[in-house]
């Protein structure tokens, strides 16, 4: 089974946090798919902490040298102009209040969720750490996965 992956649950994959562990031994050996902003996201998480001081500059360095190196093994969902109208109506549609950048994240689990069942292949499981866009997720009827739920 593969995952479409946040970068909530991307995050744990180069910072050592709960469910770090599960996303490195179950979620990555199965494949992961990522949003195109998931990388935007993972520099500003990471400049962020840095500057709340739970990661030093050099962890964050090493860390984003990482990610941008592994990253090139994830399916990327690209950010069309379609993608980005859907992403917007889904904030006006979900169960949850929706930002911006989390509409496209489940914007882009729901294309690849269409992709890999237009393929014939299992649809990924949406994982990711934040409650409220996996409750949006599960309304809009995707499987989904909480990393923190796992040690």
């Amino acid at each position: 089974m593969a995952a479409f992956v946040d970068t909530s649950g991307v995050v744990k994959l180069y910072v050592a946090e709960t469910g770090s562990r599960w996303m490195s031994q179950v979620i990555r050996p199965r494949g992961i798919t990522i949003s195109a902003v998931t990388v935007t996201e993972v520099g500003s998480t990471l400049s962020r902490r840095v500057r709340d001081g739970s990661l030093t500059p050099h962890q964050a360095r090493l860390a984003w040298a990482l990610f941008r190196r592994q990253s090139r093994g994830f399916v990327t969902m690209p950010l069309s102009p379609d993608s980005l109208r859907a992403a917007a109506r889904l904030t006006a549609r979900s169960v949850e209040p929706l930002r911006a950048l989390d509409a496209i994240q489940l914007q882009g689990a729901i294309e690849a969720v269409r992709d890999a069942r237009r393929n014939g292949l299992a649809a990924p499981t949406f994982i990711s750490a934040d409650e409220r866009l996996l409750r949006a997720a599960a309304a809009v009827g995707l499987s989904i996965d909480d990393p923190r739920q796992h040690t």
